[in-house]
């Protein structure tokens, strides 16, 4: 049958055999590949990512290290309070002295027992500028010993740029 076809019919059909074949290949050898080496290439850029950000965070370990260790020699040098409203009154006064802000005022209140621990509170004064306070806060809420704001009122004073404040400050 192929002998009796004339010599352009059998270039088509041979052109035609051919790209069907290779098609046939194409679709059953070299597209699973392609899909595998796909899945392959975004591991591969997942495991870049993350061997990236670990490399960050091992050259920040330096830093982290050196701030561990200028906590843990602050801690150390005091000597140990009995009395730990005593730490947290002290670092409260230099909290407001390092922002600026001055204490008039500072009371401890009556620690109250939690069901997992107890909460020590202290009600204080203070007067300073607008600015003065937003550092105190800031410092207040970003300090190593865990404080936050339980309440607090600022009331202007007649001189305009010193503000009056009351606070109150827990830890547990």
């Amino acid at each position: 049958m192929f002998k009796q076809l004339t010599k352009r019919e059998q270039l088509i059909l041979q052109g035609t055999a051919g790209i069907v074949f290779f098609g046939l290949v194409f679709h059953i050898l070299l597209n699973p590949l392609a899909q595998k080496y796909s899945v392959l290439d975004k591991k591969i850029a997942v495991t870049k990512a993350k061997l990236e950000k670990n490399q960050q965070l091992i050259a920040q370990k330096d830093f982290f290290q050196n701030v561990l260790s200028k906590l843990g020699q602050g801690t150390l040098e005091s000597e140990p309070l009995k009395d730990p409203i005593v730490g947290m009154l002290s670092e409260l006064e230099k909290l407001a002295k390092d922002s600026g802000v001055s204490l008039t005022d500072i009371r401890p209140k009556a620690a109250r027992e939690g069901v997992s621990s107890r909460e020590l509170v202290v009600d204080m004064r203070t007067e300073g500028g607008v600015k003065d306070y937003l550092k105190f806060m800031f410092n207040i809420e970003n300090s190593t010993s865990l404080f936050s704001i339980k309440k607090i009122q600022l009331n202007s004073k007649s001189n305009g740029d010193v503000l009056e404040g009351s606070f109150s400050i827990a830890r547990e």
